[in-house]
């Protein structure tokens, strides 16, 4: 039997995203092998939020023991930062073979711990330098805690090529295991009638750009973008643009449910990322299965994610992204791009990591 202690608090988040979507997924995906060696011990703490129906299959399978707290996460945090206290034993007062930070949080252990490093980008946007759990957390922990831990897995190659250089760790303890999606809920057929689109204020054809308020997203682009590409027949839609960077010629949508945004980006003409860096980029493989011709840039990890099936920006520059847009939208949708995308699953993701505990476990 292998004990793994799992730390699935940052879950509780009412609407999960980026970080807490690859914790639950991941888990999910972990508890659906057919492993019954395999025993978990999941943390859930949180001072003021309850686990609700997306959690569900937690508490139906023997092989898992969740723990509940309601301890205050910030101090939580800042004591296995600052103190190395409290230990997962005393949190949870199970013993286990290997314990997991799957959210760049590091709970201290006797056993092997390993943690998951999505990116190192708040080393490089002066507004996550400060956020006190995140950038400025990481920023202050990392190079005292990561030299000790057992194993690191990151999103893609790129992360682990960084992680390596910036704190001196050996590559061979790092391990670059690709995310998954859903291929089931990110596909062709998820179009949206003209009915939703035109009460989600669509009214023809649309470039779909993704983004939110993080300086390296770099949302203040897609409005300059939008004018450069005035000669383009197609309306601007864009999620997660901040209000003071709207302007009339983008259609700025709020936040939008799992089956929106899946329609949405099957019924794009193309998905635009501005984005300087990602980790990983989900929105690029999301959009590739949903048959949607993807723009980004070409770094970071995205070429190695985006493989040939996407078209990158030939410069840093709201002009190069206008450039690539328009020679994508010359280009016909490829089906074997999305045959690539759906090629990133959970499952595969899953059985790697639990690759990883085994070797941990072996020490």
């Amino acid at each position: 039997m292998l004990t793994i202690g799992f730390d699935a608090s940052v879950t509780l988040a009412p609407s999960p995203r980026g970080i807490a979507r690859y914790t639950m997924e991941l888990l999910r995906a972990i508890v659906a092998l057919p492993r019954p060696d395999l025993r978990l011990a999941v943390l859930l703490n949180s001072l003021r939020h309850e686990p609700d129906a997306r959690h569900g299959f937690l508490f139906s399978d023997p092989r898992i023991e969740v723990i509940r707290r309601k301890l205050p996460g910030p101090i939580v945090v800042h004591g296995w930062r600052l103190l190395q206290r409290p230990t997962w034993e005393q949190i949870t007062g199970v013993a286990c073979d290997v314990v997991h930070g799957p959210a760049n949080y590091i709970p201290p252990s006797r056993s092997p711990v390993v943690v998951t490093v999505h990116d190192l980008g708040f080393l490089r946007d002066d507004a996550a330098k400060s956020a006190a759990l995140a950038g400025k957390y990481f920023r202050d922990a990392f190079p005292r805690q990561l030299p000790r831990v057992a194993g690191i897995i990151t999103p893609s190659r790129f992360v682990a090529d960084e992680v390596a250089a910036q704190y001196h760790i050996d590559s061979s303890r790092i391990t670059a295991i690709h995310s998954g999606i859903d291929g089931a809920l990110f596909s062709p057929s998820r179009r949206l009638s003209d009915d939703q689109l035109k009460g989600l204020g669509i009214t023809k054809h649309f470039i779909l750009a993704v983004s939110d308020g993080t300086p390296r997203k770099r949302a203040h682009w897609i409005p300059e973008i939008a004018e450069l590409c005035g000669g383009i027949d197609a309306q601007f839609v864009a999620l997660g643009l901040p209000a003071e960077m709207r302007s009339a010629n983008v259609l700025a949508l709020g936040q939008v449910s799992d089956d929106i945004l899946a329609g949405l980006y099957a019924s794009a003409e193309a998905m635009l990322l501005t984005s300087r860096e990602e980790g990983f980029g989900f929105p690029v493989l999301e959009a590739l299965a949903s048959g949607t011709r993807v723009v980004c840039a070409g770094s970071s990890s995205l070429p190695e994610i985006g493989g040939s099936f996407v078209t990158y920006a030939e410069g840093d520059s709201p002009g190069a992204f206008a450039e690539a847009l328009a020679k994508a939208l010359a280009q016909p949708r490829k089906d074997v791009a999305a045959e690539h995308a759906r090629g990133f699953t959970w499952e595969h993701c899953a059985r790697q990591v639990v690759q990883v505990y085994e070797r941990m476990a072996r020490g």
